[in-house]
């Protein structure tokens, strides 16, 4: 089972020095955070992303999927329309799927109105996307007591994830 896990900082770097100690730790479901990512809240409550797989061709394909959750995430006060260098016919693909992200996280409103609480201003996060949280839990809580949880389709999981026969392709 698939589920977007997020952990909770209250220091706008953390987020990132701990996603860096987690992908180095032996556990079977590490692999699932060489695509997690580390997200900080600026001072007007915008979402910067911490994606540093961007530069890896592998993961290129999820990192617009990345953007567009942030998009649906952010706090209406502070998300201003989703913009593109690729100019507008890549912004309007962009906003649609932040409105896709945005109707399907609405299945678990306890889960928005949590991550709303969260993301404050000068904090950071951690969003990754787990095979088997039940198993990661007891040791992410060793780095944040503050942690969220919400079910993803198969489809939802797959594209936060870079592209498997992409990244096998690259590799010959």
């Amino acid at each position: 089972m698939n589920e977007l896990v997020v952990m909770g900082f209250t220091d706008r770097y953390r987020a990132e020095e701990v996603l860096g100690q987690l992908r180095r730790l032996d556990f079977s479901w590490a692999t699932d955070l060489e695509n997690a990512v580390a997200v900080e809240v600026d001072a007007r409550g915008g979402l910067r992303l911490r994606h540093s797989m961007v530069l890896d061709s592998a993961s290129a394909d999820s990192a617009h999927a990345w953007r567009a959750l942030m998009g649906a995430i952010q706090p209406p006060a502070a998300a201003p329309p989703l913009a593109s260098n690729d100019g507008a016919v890549e912004a309007q693909t962009l906003n649609a799927e932040a409105s896709r992200w945005r109707s399907a996280l609405t299945t678990n409103p306890g889960f928005l109105r949590n991550l709303g609480a969260l993301l404050r201003p000068g904090d950071s996060a951690i969003f990754a996307v787990l095979t088997d949280a039940e198993a990661a839990v007891p040791v992410l809580r060793g780095y944040s007591t503050v942690l969220l949880r919400t079910s993803l389709t198969e489809d939802e999981a797959r594209k936060l994830r870079p592209s498997r026969s992409r990244a096998l392709g690259d590799q010959k």
